[in-house]
C-alpha cells in the first residue's frame, strides 16, 4: 500500500489511522508521501515501490489530481484507489474523465427511521440546506449530553445549577441502548458512543452522480455485528 497526504493534521491523522489498521491486519506500507497538485513524482515513486493500492488522504483537488494523473505513470495500471466519503460531490465526479483505475469509497451508513426522517425535514425547512450524517450525529451528541445533564445536574431553591464534571462524565459513559438518531447508542469506557456503519462504494464507468455511487455498495461493514 502506498499513502498520499497533504501534510495538514486532517489528513495526516487520516493517514496515521489507515497505516495502523492496514498493517494489523497484515498489510505492508512500502510508501508515505506528502503532496502538492503535481502528483507525478510522488506517483512514480509508488510504482518503482510496486504498491497494489493507494489511499488518498487528500483534500479535493489534490486527490482528483492523484486519481487523474495515476493513469498517466506506468506501474500504477492495476492499482486500486481509495478514499473517503468527502470525495462523494456530483462536481467532482463529473470532472473524473478518466476512470482507469478501479476507485471505491468509504461512506457512512444511512439508518432511516421515522424520526431521523423528521428531523432531515425540519432541517432542511430551518437552515433551507439538506441534512446529511452529520446532522444525526450532532443531535444525538447534544441530547446525549442533555440527557446525563439531567441525571445529574442539582438545582438550588435559588435557582443555582451544579453539574458535577465526574458525575456528568459517569453518567455518559454508562448510557446504554439511547434511542439516538443514527441508532441505538451505548457509550464504552473511552466515551464513544456511536453506532456507526460505513458502506464501500464502487466508483466505475456506470456511475456518474453522487446517487449512483451511493447505490453501487459493493461491501458494508458494521461493528455490531
Amino acid at each position: 500500500m502506498g499513502i498520499i497526504d497533504d501534510g495538514d493534521a486532517f489528513t495526516i491523522g487520516l493517514s496515521q489511522v489507515f497505516k495502523q489498521y492496514f498493517t494489523e491486519l497484515g498489510g505492508q506500507v512500502v510508501v508515505e508521501s506528502t503532496v502538492n497538485k503535481d502528483m507525478k513524482p510522488v506517483l512514480s515513486t509508488m510504482a518503482k515501490a510496486k504498491t497494489e493500492a493507494v489511499f488518498l488522504a487528500l483534500f479535493r483537488d489534490e486527490r482528483l489530481a492523484a486519481y487523474q494523473q495515476a493513469s498517466q505513470v506506468s506501474g500504477l495500471e492495476k492499482n486500486i484507489f481509495l478514499s473517503h466519503f468527502e470525495m462523494l460531490e456530483d462536481e467532482l465526479l463529473k470532472n473524473l474523465t478518466d476512470k482507469s483505475n478501479p476507485l471505491y469509497l468509504v461512506d457512512i451508513g444511512k439508518t432511516t427511521t421515522p424520526a431521523n426522517q423528521k428531523l432531515a425535514q425540519r432541517f432542511a425547512t430551518t437552515y433551507n440546506s439538506p441534512a446529511d450524517s452529520y446532522t444525526n450525529f450532532a443531535y444525538d451528541a447534544a441530547s446525549l449530553l442533555f440527557n446525563a445533564i439531567e441525571q445529574v445536574a442539582i438545582k438550588e431553591a435559588d435557582g443555582t445549577l451544579h453539574i458535577g464534571r465526574q458525575a456528568l462524565r459517569d453518567a455518559l459513559y454508562n448510557t446504554k441502548n439511547f434511542a439516538g438518531m443514527s441508532g441505538k447508542l451505548s457509550c464504552d469506557k473511552f466515551g464513544d458512543c456511536a453506532a456507526v456503519s460505513f458502506d464501500i462504494l464502487q466508483v466505475d464507468s456506470s456511475t456518474k452522480n453522487v446517487d449512483e455511487v451511493k447505490a453501487n455498495i459493493v461491501y458494508t461493514y458494521n461493528p455490531n455485528k
